[in-house]
């Protein structure tokens, strides 16, 4: 259901609970008394309602943030796979790498909303694929200093690492609920 469809019902049963408030107003005092316990009730209703609708849509908005960071990251990984030249493909890779930055910060979100060990379990998730972006970095410095017989061999590795975070991140995302 979409968000301005909630709303709308909500502004629709807020005005039904007001007319029957402004009708209550003009019975007698025992029928005053029932309404205004009923009142009471579907304010309170009301108001979770409200706080679920923020909610869903909180969730919603985290989760369209994940996915725009992704496929950030998709885009920028493709970018580098299309580039030949070191200079070009290294540079491309860093830019990756800071998408991935983004996408594990978003990562780090959604497992600061679970508990206990689901949440110790995710953090240390995180933490590896962190320790793994960081060792695509050394490899893409090595990459840069090999000779020019050896950075093909050297791309290779990059590529590997890149491959395996992609894979790791993705099974991360999806036990966090991302897809």
């Amino acid at each position: 259901m979409n968000t301005t469809t909630v709303e709308e019902q909500l502004a629709a049963i807020r005005r039904q609970i007001d007319e029957l408030e402004t009708r209550a107003s003009t019975g007698t005092a025992d029928a005053k008394a029932r309404v205004e316990s009923h009142i009471e009730a579907l304010r309170h209703e009301e108001a979770a309602a409200v706080a679920a609708s923020h909610k869903a849509s909180a969730e919603v908005d985290g989760k369209l943030a994940q996915l725009k960071t992704r496929l950030e990251v998709a885009e920028n990984s493709l970018a580098a796979d299309g580039y030949e030249a070191r200079s070009a493909f290294t540079a491309a890779v860093e830019e990756e790498l800071q998408s991935w930055d983004a996408f594990f910060e978003r990562l780090q979100t959604t497992a600061a909303t679970k508990s206990g060990q689901a949440r110790e379990q995710a953090e240390a998730a995180i933490r590896d694929l962190r320790a793994r972006r960081l060792a695509i970095a050394e490899r893409l410095e090595e990459l840069r200093s090999a000779s020019d017989t050896a950075w093909q061999e050297q791309r290779q590795r990059v590529l590997a690492a890149r491959e395996e975070l992609e894979r790791k991140a993705d099974e991360l995302s999806s036990k966090l609920g991302g897809r």
